[in-house]
């Protein structure tokens, strides 16, 4: 005859195996959760609210009166992205001294010319940022310290190589625009030549982003604009980073 006794015991044994199960379960996922919060400690570099980041970044381009040319993700590395400015020197270094105020890091700089006409003169300047905890904002001695020598007058300028004088011209009053725009081809179909710039062939007489194509020479591009105050007058050249000429012959496709 099946007892009560008997029955209580099955039942007892079935809420133990049920609790075991539960227990388990619940590990499993206590287990996980300190293994993302590890990975989170280990990984300082992190974006937790894009919106965020992008504020931070742009009111420090407010506070510094720079315009940002370009701020966009890098291809290779996560969690980096790639801007570009173009600025004279002092207003790039209270820039990137404003920037350290934030909790970011600051890498592969390049600078290039753009505009040496200007007094002082104007460069196309990139460089990548890191964010980490959303570049969230800094406070220390050394950050103030670092602003009161970014705001002292008188400093020396490293990026003006060379003086304007605009009556005896002694440096090309034409802006460059190698660092802005990709020529990455020359070519020429019977006497006229063409350039490809940003994967688009342009011939003279072309207009490029309200800029007119005046020459297609053998190693360069020349354009004009007319703006409020005259002709601006601009090159675009092959950029240069290693030994291989990137200049390039035979016949060349119209857009």
């Amino acid at each position: 005859m099946y007892s009560s006794l008997s029955a209580w015991k099955d039942h007892l044994y079935r809420a133990r195996d049920s609790a075991r199960t539960e227990n388990g379960a619940l590990k499993r996922v206590i287990k996980a959760q300190k293994l993302l919060e590890k990975k989170a400690q280990v990984t300082p570099y992190h974006i937790v609210s894009l919106p965020e980041f992008l504020s931070r970044i742009n009111v420090i381009s407010k506070k510094t009166n720079v315009i940002i040319h370009e701020l966009v993700p890098d291809k290779d590395h996560k969690i980096r992205f790639n801007l570009r400015i173009i600025e004279d020197y002092y207003k790039f270094v209270k820039f990137l001294s404003t920037l350290e105020s934030l909790n970011v890091s600051i890498h592969d700089i390049e600078v290039h010319p753009y505009d040496l006409s200007k007094s002082p003169p104007l460069h196309v300047i990139t460089f990548a940022l890191t964010p980490r905890e959303d570049a969230k904002p800094l406070s220390n001695d050394r950050l103030t310290s670092l602003m009161q020598r970014v705001e002292m007058k008188d400093r020396r300028n490293p990026f003006q190589r060379f003086a304007y004088n605009a009556k005896q011209n002694l440096i090309s009053a034409e802006i460059d625009l190698t660092w802005v725009y990709k020529l990455s081809g020359i070519g020429k179909i019977g006497n006229t030549r063409y350039a490809t710039i940003e994967n688009k062939d342009y011939s003279a007489g072309d207009i490029l982003e309200g800029m007119k194509l005046v020459d297609v020479q053998a190693d360069r591009v020349l354009l004009k604009k007319k703006t409020a105050n005259g002709i601006e007058k601009y090159q675009l050249k092959f950029r240069r980073k290693n030994k291989d000429s990137d200049v390039r012959s035979g016949n060349r496709r119209r857009r």
